[in-house]
C-alpha cells in the first residue's frame, strides 16, 4: 500500500541523514515496494534520494539515482516539461561536482534549451508571462553554466552566462535578493579572472552589501566577499590612502573571525592572501609564516584537491626563491627548487600537457634552477596567476 511505501521512504531518509546505508538500501527498498506505488511517487523518491546523496557528497550514487528519476519522469512528462529540466539540472550539477565539466556543460545546455523555449526567451529578451519558478531555474542554470566555464578557464563565456543570469534573476526577484548577491559574487570572479579588477571590485562590493543585509554579518559568504575584495584590491595594486596594506589586513581580520567561528576551510585561502601581501612588501619572515600555514592547513584536510595544494606549494616556492635571492641564501633557493618541482609533478599528473599552468610551471622551474632571469621577473610576478586561480575558491552556488 501507499502508506507502507511512505513509511519505507521515511526510514530511508533517516538512514540518509545518519549517512549509513545510503544508495544500496534505498534501491533495494524501492524495488521491493508494493506495486501500487505510482510511477510519479517512485520518480520523486529517486529524485529526492539523488539530492540528499549529492548534499552528503556521495556523487556517484547521486548520479545513479538522478538518472533513474529522469528515466521515470521522461515516461510521465513531455520533453520540455519543467520537471524534466529540473532533473537534468540536478544531473548536470552532479557532473560538475565530479569534475566532469564537458558532460556538465552539455547537460546544462539541455536545461537552457528547454527553459528558454518554455520561458519564451529570445536572446536577452524575456517575457514575464512565464512562471517565476521556471525563470528562477533558468537563472540558476545560467549561473552554474558560468561556473563550469570558469572551471575550464573560459572566462569570456563564463562572463556572458553570469550577466544573463543577473538579468533573468533581477527580473523575477528584484535586485536585492541574496541570489543576486551570489551572481554578483561570481561576476566579480569572472572579471577578476580576466584581470578586469575595477569591475571585479565593483561587483564584489555590491555582493558584500547584499550579503551583509540578507545573510547577516557572520555568514561565511560575507567573509568570502571580504577576502575577494581584498584580493582584487591587492592584485590591482589598489593602495589609495584608505587602502594601505595595513588596512587590508584589518579587513581580513573580520573574515578570519567569521571563518574561525565556522571552522571553515576557507581560512587557508585567507592565509594565502596574507602571505601574498607580505611577499609583495618583502616582509619575508611573516610572509613565510602565513604561506607555510596555508600549505600546512591544505595538507591536513583531505577535502583540499591535490591540484589546489600544488598552488600553495608553488606559492611558497616563489616566496622562498625571492627571499633567497634578496638575502643571497642558497638554502632557501634550493628549497624553492624542490618545492617548485613538487608542484610541477602534481600538475603533470592532474592537467593536460598543453595546459597554461603546466607551461608556466616549466618556466618557473627553469628560472629557479638556472638562477638566470634575463627579464628580472621575481618569483612573485611569475606566480601572480596563482592569485587569480585562487579566486575560484570563492565561487558560490
Amino acid at each position: 500500500m501507499l502508506t507502507r511505501a511512505i513509511r519505507i521512504r521515511n526510514r530511508i531518509y533517516e538512514l540518509i541523514e545518519s549517512q549509513t546505508g545510503l544508495a544500496k538500501i534505498y534501491f533495494a527498498s524501492v524495488t521491493n515496494c508494493d506495486r501500487t506505488v505510482s510511477l510519479i511517487h517512485l520518480a520523486k523518491d529517486y529524485y529526492s534520494m539523488s539530492l540528499m546523496l549529492r548534499h552528503h557528497g556521495n556523487f556517484t550514487e547521486a548520479l545513479e539515482a538522478g538518472e533513474k528519476s529522469l528515466e521515470l519522469f521522461c515516461q510521465i512528462f513531455e520533453e520540455n516539461h519543467y520537471t524534466i529540466a529540473e532533473s537534468y539540472f540536478n544531473i548536470a550539477w552532479i557532473y560538475k561536482d565530479l569534475g566532469r565539466y564537458e558532460e556538465a556543460r552539455k547537460t546544462f545546455d539541455k536545461v537552457l534549451r528547454s527553459l528558454q523555449e518554455e520561458c519564451d526567451v529570445e536572446g536577452s529578451s524575456l517575457s514575464l508571462k512565464n512562471t517565476s519558478r521556471s525563470m528562477l531555474l533558468l537563472g540558476s542554470t545560467l549561473v552554474e553554466q558560468g561556473r563550469v566555464h570558469l572551471q575550464i578557464s573560459q572566462y569570456g563565456q563564463a562572463l556572458e552566462y553570469q550577466l544573463r543570469a543577473l538579468e533573468v534573476t533581477e527580473q523575477v526577484i528584484g535586485s536585492k535578493h541574496s541570489r543576486v548577491g551570489t551572481i554578483c559574487n561570481n561576476l566579480a570572479i569572472s572579471y577578476g579572472c580576466k584581470w578586469e579588477f575595477d569591475l571585479a571590485i565593483t561587483y564584489t562590493k555590491r555582493a558584500l552589501k547584499i550579503r551583509r543585509k540578507k545573510l547577516g554579518p557572520e555568514h561565511q559568504y560575507v567573509a568570502n566577499s571580504i577576502c575577494a575584495l581584498v584580493q582584487f584590491k591587492f592584485l590591482k595594486g589598489y593602495y589609495s590612502e584608505s587602502d594601505e596594506p595595513a588596512n587590508l589586513f584589518e579587513q581580513l581580520e573580520e573574515a578570519e573571525r567569521i571563518y574561525s567561528l565556522a571552522g571553515s576551510m576557507k581560512l587557508l585561502s585567507l592565509y594565502f592572501i596574507k602571505g601574498r601581501i607580505l611577499h609583495a612588501n618583502r616582509s619575508w619572515e611573516q610572509a613565510v609564516y602565513w604561506s607555510t600555514k596555508a600549505l600546512e592547513l591544505a595538507e591536513q584536510h583531505s577535502s583540499t584537491s591535490i591540484l589546489l595544494k600544488s598552488y600553495y606549494v608553488m606559492n611558497l616556492a616563489a616566496l622562498l626563491y625571492d627571499k633567497g635571492s634578496m638575502e643571497s641564501n642558497e638554502q632557501d633557493i634550493e628549497r624553492a627548487v624542490s618545492l617548485a618541482q613538487q608542484a610541477q609533478d602534481i600538475r603533470l599528473t592532474q592537467l593536460v600537457a598543453y595546459h597554461p599552468d603546466v607551461f608556466l610551471g616549466d618556466t618557473i622551474l627553469d628560472t629557479f634552477k638556472s638562477r638566470q632571469n634575463p627579464y628580472k621577473l621575481t618569483g612573485f610576478h611569475l606566480t601572480q596567476c596563482i592569485s587569480v586561480s585562487m579566486l575560484l575558491v570563492y565561487l558560490a552556488a
